[in-house]
């Protein structure tokens, strides 16, 4: 996809790729509404789409929301465009509510004030009034029709949260509590398998299978943390290597971000600054998620940053500016 996307030669070919993007992510929305709106458990139903996993489901809402709360930040004149943004905006935040994962929350309300601060550097006003009533109303309409969703929203803050959530994702997990508390065994878990083997990791894709040696329950579970997966399965010198590649990845979106603001490119604005809100969500999402596990959200979310390198390269050769990698 990557290689696919460094050979469109055109802005309008990216727009277009975005449109694509947005419209499989809306169409794994819709499908999973009926479920949604019954509140009940996803596990046996499967209806996440194109996605399997709640937080996977919550990872990839929050990555593209940004892209949609641009859309109705920026362009004010597109009524019939900002219309859709904002009745599919209001189907992931419901979707959002109900697959009960804290990070998803973060990371939606990153998207939202994240949107709002790149609309204000790109307009010099918040629009925020009319968008924000109409969206909150949409999304808290769920909680007015079945008041139960506010006390499992409630639990998701509290000790012990898993025992009382109606969340799909820890039904086949008996063997242990799954509430916070189990996320922290893992994580030491991580850390003394890094220990062990501090250079090179256990080895890619082992950590599930290496982790009963490290649990106190002999748990088979994934790292739930990016960082700690990477240094436990590839040790000192792929963490290393993984920050670099974001660090890098980094200074490009925000350098692309800020030539689509200087040159008032309203289109390369919604695209670069939308793929730098996105990258930040990723990092955020990362320190209590598996990321970059291969799935849709993952490749959606490459795609995606993929497409917003390609346009900034092409919007730097009309202006003639380097690349930051470059200085």
């Amino acid at each position: 996809f990557f290689l696919v996307t460094q050979c469109f030669e055109k802005k309008r070919d990216i727009r277009l790729l975005l449109y694509l993007i947005l419209g499989l992510v809306g169409l794994a929305v819709l499908e999973g509404m009926p479920e949604v709106l019954r509140f009940t458990n996803w596990r046996e139903a499967r209806a996440e789409g194109i996605v399997g996993q709640a937080n996977d489901y919550a990872a990839l809402l929050a990555t593209m929301a940004p892209f949609l709360f641009l859309v109705l930040f920026l362009y004010r004149d597109r009524r019939v465009a900002r219309i859709l943004a904002l009745l599919l905006l209001a189907c992931m935040g419901v979707s959002m509510l109900t697959t009960y994962s804290r990070a998803g929350y973060i990371a939606f309300a990153i998207a939202f004030a994240g949107s709002l601060y790149i609309a204000y550097r790109a307009t010099g006003r918040l629009a925020i009034v009319g968008p924000g009533i109409l969206l909150a109303t949409l999304c808290l309409l769920p909680i007015v029709a079945v008041p139960q969703v506010m006390e499992s929203l409630e639990s998701r803050f509290a000790t012990e949260t898993y025992k009382r959530a109606k969340r799909k994702s820890y039904s086949h997990y008996d063997v242990t509590d799954q509430y916070s508390g189990g996320r922290l065994e893992i994580w030491k878990g991580a850390l003394r398998m890094a220990e062990d083997h501090p250079l090179f990791g256990v080895g890619f894709h082992a950590f599930r299978l290496e982790m009963p040696k490290y649990h106190r329950l002999a748990f088979e579970n994934y790292p739930h943390n990016q960082f700690l997966g990477a240094l436990a399965e590839g040790g000192i010198i792929w963490l290393a290597a993984l920050c670099v590649l974001y660090w890098k990845l980094w200074r490009l979106l925000y350098h692309n971000w800020r030539v689509a603001l200087r040159q008032d490119d309203r289109a390369g604005q919604l695209i670069c600054g939308g793929a730098f809100l996105s990258f930040i969500i990723m990092l955020v999402t990362s320190l209590s998620n598996d990321f970059l596990n291969p799935g849709p959200k993952t490749t959606i979310f490459w795609v995606v940053m993929a497409g917003a390198l390609r346009y900034a390269a092409l919007v730097r050769v009309k202006e003639g500016t380097p690349s930051p990698l470059s200085e």
